[in-house]
């Protein structure tokens, strides 16, 4: 069996779809009266723009009358006849026609315009048994009929109008609208525009469909307007009407709902305190895990909450602290000049903003031992915005600062060791420049040896050889291998990283060595080198 929620919610329903169902009959009707005179609106701007065309037919034939009257030329007929057809595109021909008995017709303005078979035929018979001075329909077919005016004596006109472009009128009509245009005096249709869109069986059968007929305005072109227009579910709004009954179906459910949800409420209320109390059991936790000390008081300066991080960098049990004043439980020892906690705190009743704690501030323990930290004063408030009491952090910094300079000594060992490297690389980098002062460097004591050397052998291929010269020679040969040998044993100690070594050098000797290494090469230059060290002058060329 049903509960009574259940019951009470299907009888609020039934009740509201009786009461939407009428308001969306009503809304219906109305839709449908707007449709009816838009499409009213609609046929009336049809035959007025038809009969003013059909008027406009009479003062083509009265124009051309009144020129035959006044006895104008046949090319003037013609240039007359022209412009009119030109200016109204549902002209088809113009002719001029004379004759009573034997009638001929000569074309004014339409060249290769073709009546219809028979047609012709029918408006010569008719012109050659009566004349009129009013113009009247001789004949109509499907899609061309003649309009014929005489001027009183044996000359007539005839106007052939392609009755699809005189009734060209698309643009007047909306897409469910259709029309037809009856010929003279009740004849058959000769023109009908369809409506774009077509109806379904559907919305024939359960829908009404609009219609209306008038005559034209034109007594020499009685022809019959007749426009019809089904009514379509897109005219109507069913969308509203689904929207309507949707959204009153929810404001009865939840009308309903509020009636049976008094108690449904409670509950809610009371899952939401528990829900509240495991929020605070929740919040309890998390300050009670934070790393920080974590201190709250009253406007009156008593702790109301202290965590367990402020009892460990208290010395104390944090439950011991709640009651106490702030001012016994803080001992914060001024430095450089700062002004003690009671002024902090002055300030920050006065403007009661989070605060830092100025940089210096060591906190005194229960054992006295004075720890180096740093924190921020911020106040409580309550749901109004108004201020209840204040929260302190505190944070030992002595692990911190421990930390940070185990950091620093491990990044400046690192940066002496990247500028070890950075310089034994810029050495290697310079290498390659070197290469080639070292390369000249070598290359004049070898020239040297060679040289002596060679000098040493033409010597001795001498019959009386000057052993001495030669021996001078060869020792200086050696001596510029020596000097070889110490060139590239600096390089050797400059790239593999060794330690420089300082040990006195003869100036002398520096000079003397640089003399004899590049003696060769001023000597093929032409180079004059002038020495003088303590009193010993050499004057090289």
């Amino acid at each position: 069996m049903a509960s009574p929620r259940v019951r009470g919610y299907a009888l609020a329903l039934l009740l509201w779809l009786g009461l939407g169902l009428a308001l969306c009959v009503l809304w219906g009707n109305s839709a449908a009266g707007r449709v009816r005179a838009s499409f009213e609106q609609d046929v009336r701007i049809l035959h007025r723009v038809l009969s003013q065309r059909a008027e406009q037919h009479d003062a083509v034939l009265a124009g051309l009358v009144a020129l035959e009257r006044a006895g104008v030329g046949t090319p003037t007929l013609a240039s007359f006849a022209e412009s009119m057809r030109s200016q109204y595109p549902q002209v088809g021909a113009l002719e001029r026609c004379t004759g009573t008995q034997q009638v001929g017709c000569a074309l004014l303005a339409g060249v290769g315009f073709d009546p219809p078979d028979g047609l012709q035929e029918t408006v010569l018979e008719a012109l050659g048994q009566a004349s009129t001075a009013r113009p009247r329909v001789l004949s109509s077919t499907v899609p061309v009929f003649a309009l014929v005016q005489s001027d009183g004596g044996e000359t007539a006109f005839v106007l052939w109008i392609d009755a699809a472009r005189f009734a060209a009128l698309s643009e007047f009509t909306q897409p469910d609208s259709g029309f037809s245009l009856s010929g003279a005096g009740g004849g058959r249709v000769f023109y009908r525009l369809e409506p774009s869109r077509t109806a379904s069986a559907l919305e024939a059968s359960l829908l009404p469909r609009f219609s209306l007929q008038k005559p034209l305005g034109s007594a020499s072109q009685p022809f019959g307007l007749e426009a019809a227009r089904q009514l379509r579910f897109a005219d109507l709004p069913l969308g509203g009407m689904a929207l309507l009954l949707a959204a009153g179906a929810v404001l009865t459910l939840l009308l309903t709902r509020f009636l049976f949800g008094v108690r449904q409420a409670r509950l809610e209320r009371l899952a939401a305190q528990q829900a509240l109390q495991r929020e605070r059991a929740r919040a309890e936790g998390t300050v009670k895990a934070v790393s920080d000390a974590l201190l709250t008081w009253d406007l009156g300066g008593r702790v109301t909450l202290a965590n367990p991080a402020a009892g460990a960098l208290l010395g104390c049990e944090a439950a011991s602290l709640v009651g106490r004043p702030l001012t016994q439980v803080l001992r914060l020892q001024a430095t450089l000049g700062q002004q003690p906690l009671l002024g902090y705190l002055d300030s920050f009743w006065r403007n009661p903003v989070p605060t830092e704690l100025p940089e210096g501030t060591t906190l005194l323990d229960v054992r006295g031992q004075a720890r180096l930290v740093e924190g921020s004063l911020s106040p409580l408030t309550d749901e109004q915005g108004r201020v209840t009491g204040g929260v302190l952090t505190l944070r030992d910094l002595g692990p911190f600062r421990k930390r940070m300079l185990e950091a620093l000594e491990h990044s400046e060992r690192r940066l002496r060791e990247h500028e070890a490297l950075l310089a034994h690389a810029g050495r290697m980098g310079t290498l390659s420049e070197i290469a080639a002062g070292i390369a000249h460097e070598l290359n004049q004591p070898l020239t040297a040896i060679l040289g002596h050397a060679q000098a040493s052998l033409r010597l001795l291929e001498e019959e009386d050889a000057d052993l001495e010269r030669v021996r001078r020679s060869l020792q200086s040969s050696a001596d510029q291998a020596r000097r070889a040998a110490q060139i590239l044993e600096r390089l050797r100690a400059h790239v593999a990283r060794q330690p420089l070594r300082r040990e006195p050098v003869d100036l002398r000797q520096v000079v003397e060595s640089v003399r004899v290494l590049t003696e060769h090469e001023l000597r093929e230059r032409g180079v004059r080198l002038e020495t003088e060290l303590e009193g010993v002058r050499h004057i090289g060329t």
